[in-house]
């Protein structure tokens, strides 16, 4: 009885005009950039350049946001560089939680909370495993729609709370 009485309470706040839920049909998209990532713990390295790729759908809209799923891989193709320690190379694969706000029908701004599976190397060997794992990830971002179906993005990252912090920019296309 408790788990139908919380269904109906849980449906009733979502259809009052406050939280009024649309879910959204299409909108998939995909997308490509490059991004810079650096480590604000360790000042001795030299920021690297990664590739990006991403990928995500809309799926409810909330009030005057939209929750959305998106995942995203990055592989470094310019190592982080250290003065007395090896090259540092760092792929990740991370799957978000987005809220995208439109501040009009040309810009939005967007937060993300994900999940981010993250593997270090030095010089292609790897390095304690304890570097690699997953850990949680915090970014926000903005946009600008270039086209109706083409936008280009920049967001920066926060991963697993280590320090390492990834700005990145590219172009994403809806399908």
């Amino acid at each position: 009885m408790k788990k139908i009485l919380s269904t109906i309470a849980v449906t009733a706040i979502l259809s009052t005009g406050a939280f009024s839920a649309d879910f959204i049909n299409g909108g998939a998209y995909g997308g490509a950039g490059v991004g810079f990532e650096d480590f604000s713990t360790y000042s001795s390295y030299d920021p690297g350049v990664t590739l990006v790729l991403n990928g995500g759908k809309p799926i409810i809209k909330i009030g005057p946001g939209t929750i959305g799923a998106e995942g995203e891989l990055t592989y470094t193709v310019v190592p982080m560089s250290h003065s007395y320690a090896s090259d540092l190379t760092v792929i990740t694969l991370g799957a978000y939680a987005t809220y995208t706000y439109d501040i009009n029908q040309q810009l939005y701004i967007r937060g993300k909370l994900g999940l981010v599976n993250r593997d270090y190397s030095w010089d292609n060997n790897r390095y304690r495993s304890d570097y690699n794992k997953v850990g949680e990830a915090i970014g926000i971002g903005a946009g600008y729609n270039l086209t109706k179906n083409m936008r280009a993005f920049s967001d920066i990252i926060s991963l697993d709370g280590n320090g390492l912090k990834q700005l990145n920019f590219g172009v994403q296309v809806s399908f």
